[in-house]
């Protein structure tokens, strides 16, 4: 379970990114994790703040992604899914959230910062797309 936002603000590649086109950081965040997801057979389940790209149409095989709704925040999806979960110590939330990462904790499950899932992706995929991202503005 990953914390879109707090990934996207943690990493520098992102942040950058983000800085002139917020959509293209995100989706770049999708493609790593699709790619993450695709090469570990480990489901993903991303969650932003907000409600921008809900009901987008999402393969079968696909990330699953969650939009907090407006009096919510990724946060509350993120506690509510690991407190829900039959096996919450299965589970592994990112976020650079310390205060969160202490909460889902408390609940069980395990946690890990955004520069620990670029570690994984790197030692699990071939490639990863975070490391070939353009902070320069499209054309």
């Amino acid at each position: 379970m990953v914390d879109g936002h707090s990934v996207v603000f943690a990493l520098p590649a992102l942040r950058r990114l983000h800085a002139s086109r917020p959509r293209a950081a995100r989706a770049a965040l999708v493609r790593a994790l699709q790619h993450f997801q695709d090469f570990s057979g480990i489901r993903v389940s991303l969650a932003f703040d907000g409600r921008e790209g809900a009901g987008e149409p999402r393969a079968p095989d696909s990330i699953e992604i969650r939009y907090a709704s407006r009096h919510q925040t990724a946060d509350a999806l993120i506690e509510r899914a690991v407190a829900s979960h039959g096996q919450p110590s299965e589970l592994v939330v990112v976020t650079g959230d310390g205060r969160e990462r202490t909460t889902v904790e408390s609940l069980g499950a395990r946690t890990l910062t955004p520069e620990g899932l670029l570690d994984w992706i790197r030692e699990t995929c071939p490639s990863n797309p975070i490391d070939q991202i353009s902070p320069s503005p499209a054309k």
